[in-house]
């Protein structure tokens, strides 16, 4: 009787390890998959900014949308003014907008939106960047994932984003985007 008490304790404490490092497994693998969207989105960002100027019409920038993602496009989910694509861990959004200018002229813009391909394995966070070049991140509150999940996502929604009154998005500072979580406020 006494060897089975000392082997029950040995098996809960292994049981309690392996269940630890499992969660510390999947921390990290939510955590890198932020980071590889933080940085695929702001290079989609820059990339946006150099190819696309006034006079590119909608369908040529939606179709270098595509070119660029340089992973899955899905057409089937694109209209007219949005265009999708994913990679292994996350689902990539372009929105085109139109903004007026300093000089009162409507000019075309953009927003990318990335949230997790699949929500709670591939990553948790939401990401908007729009032509200003301001970056924001999300607690991806209706936990949108991939095509199934809170898709597709409302564009422009900078509005949304920006003066949001719960502080569920918060505005990334440029250096920091590509670091993983440096910028999340206290409370998440």
């Amino acid at each position: 009787m006494r060897l089975f008490g000392w082997l029950l304790l040995v098996a809960t404490l292994l049981l309690a390890v392996g269940l630890r490092l499992r969660s510390a497994e999947r921390a990290e693998r939510l955590f890198v998959g932020e980071a590889v969207a933080r940085e695929r989105l702001r290079d989609l960002g820059r990339a946006l900014d150099v190819a696309l100027d006034g006079s590119t019409p909608a369908a040529q920038r939606l179709a270098l949308f595509g070119r660029l993602l340089g992973q899955e496009p899905l057409p089937q989910a694109a209209t007219d003014v949005t265009a999708y694509g994913r990679d292994e861990v996350y689902v990539y959004g372009l929105g085109l907008t139109t903004q007026v200018d300093g000089e009162g002229r409507l000019r075309p813009g953009w927003v990318l939106r990335a949230w997790p391909r699949q929500f709670g394995v591939t990553g948790d966070l939401e990401f908007h960047l729009d032509q200003t070049g301001t970056f924001w991140e999300g607690q991806n509150e209706v936990g949108r994932s991939g095509l199934e999940q809170g898709f597709p996502p409302a564009f422009p929604e900078r509005e949304l984003v920006s003066q949001d009154k719960h502080k569920s998005w918060w505005p990334v500072a440029p250096r920091a985007a590509s670091a993983a979580g440096t910028n999340r406020p206290a409370q998440r």
